[in-house]
This record gives C-alpha cells, structure tokens and sequence, in this order.
C-alpha cells in the first residue's frame, strides 16, 4: 500500500499523518508492505538540530515500512546535500535515518 500526502511543513501538519495511521490501523493487513510519500516541503531537514530530530522521531514511528519524501521549497538543500547516498529500488536516494528516505530529482523508483 502507498500513502501519499503534501505539504506537512514539519511539526505544523504531521500530527494529521499520525491520527491517519491510527484511524487506518485495523485496515492494515500485517504482512503488508506500506510506504508513506510526502510530496514535498516536508521540513525533515531544515535546521539539522532538535526540530529535525523531533519530526523525524514522529514520522519513524508510523506504521510504514517507510517514509520517503520529495524535497519542496521548504528543505535545506545544503544539509539534505549532507546525507549518504546509496542505491534504493532503483535509483539513488539520501538515507536520513532508518526508515526515512529522500528521493533524488532525476531518479526512477519502484515502490
């Protein structure tokens, strides 16, 4: 299953995601693959202190095998720049924690 969403700006909008997944929890079949996408301005990677850790501590304990994102206007780019790229599905992608991926412009996935 794939979960799409936008815009969550960090803290200001990713408790919406969390009540989702708690409403969607008896939906769920256990062995199911689940990938959650933010389309953009997700703020995981703004100031690279304690807000950063606080939404990406959130956004880790969702049910989904992962969260992957798309940058928006609303990234740093140059502490996004910072992060290890490996190969992913496909295609590369910054790693910025266990479970919390950032897909590179340009790249082709299969999810």
């Amino acid at each position: 299953m794939v979960y799409l969403c936008g815009d969550i700006h960090g803290v200001l909008d990713v408790q919406k995601i969390v009540d989702f997944f708690e409403a969607e929890e008896e939906k769920v079949h256990p062995n199911e693959d689940r990938f959650l996408i933010i389309l953009g301005d997700t703020s995981i990677c703004w100031d690279n202190g304690s807000y950063d850790k606080k939404v990406r501590a959130i956004l880790s304990e969702l049910p989904v095998s992962a969260v992957l994102f798309i940058d928006g206007n609303h990234e740093n780019f140059d502490i996004l720049e910072e992060f290890p790229l490996v190969e992913w599905n496909g295609g590369l992608v910054h790693e910025i924690d266990s479970g919390i991926i950032h897909l590179i412009r340009g790249q082709v996935y299969v999810v």
